[in-house]
Parts: C-alpha cells; sequence; structure tokens
C-alpha cells in the first residue's frame, strides 16, 4: 500500500463499518491500518489537554487522525487548529461521518496538509 494519506483516505472511503459509538469507529479504522501494515498508535496525548485519535507513522513524518462522529464543527476545527500547533504531527486527517464538520476547512492548517474523510452512514 501507498504510505500517503490520500492512500489512507481512499483505502478509509472504500470500507463500510460497523460501529455503535466514536470508540468502536476508532477500533475498526485502528484494524485496518494495521492489517494494511501502518505503524499506529491510539489515544496520543500531544498536550495536557488534547490527545490525537490515531497517529499513523509515515515515511518521515506522522499523520494525526481525528475521528468525529458528533459534536459543532466550530468545536472540531479548534480541535484541529490545536493539533496541528503540536510537533508531534506532521500532517492531518478528519474522518467524520457529518458533512457540516468538512465546512470551511481547506486543504492545510497552519501549514500542515489536511486531508477530509466524510463516511458513509452505519451498519
Amino acid at each position: 500500500m501507498d504510505q500517503t494519506a490520500e492512500a489512507i483516505a481512499e483505502l478509509i472511503r472504500g470500507r463500510q463499518f460497523v460501529y455503535a459509538n466514536e470508540t468502536e469507529l476508532h477500533a475498526g479504522l485502528a484494524e485496518v491500518l494495521a492489517d494494511r501494515g501502518l505503524s499506529l498508535r491510539r489515544e496520543v496525548r500531544l498536550s495536557a489537554q488534547d490527545r490525537v485519535d490515531l497517529l499513523v507513522a509515515l515515511p518521515g513524518r506522522a499523520l494525526g487522525i481525528e475521528v468525529k462522529i458528533a459534536g459543532a464543527a466550530g468545536d472540531v476545527r479548534r480541535q484541529l487548529r490545536r493539533y496541528a500547533a503540536s510537533d508531534q504531527i506532521d500532517e492531518l486527517m478528519l474522518i467524520t461521518t457529518l458533512r457540516r464538520h468538512l465546512a470551511g476547512l481547506g486543504d492545510d492548517l497552519a501549514g500542515k496538509p489536511l486531508t477530509q474523510v466524510l463516511l458513509r452512514g452505519r451498519l
């Protein structure tokens, strides 16, 4: 598998995930990525207040993945901006089930690439 954020996004977009809550979705995503040979850690602390859902080691960089199935779009944007300020993350990915979370987001935050993934509904 090509180890880029876009390749990971395409892999995720092509899957259906079965979950009852965000924690179960994290687990399903982690399983899919690990099965593809990607090295990752879950719930990685970036600061005293911030913890990214998944941190994936890519060649020469780290991809922080945040997963959202609920919440206000403004809260999601603020959270991603804080994550972008972390020196532990080189690029970000937002995986969400809600189109509103993607509104107003560009393809980078604080100079770090941002990949957006809108998941199909849960089964």
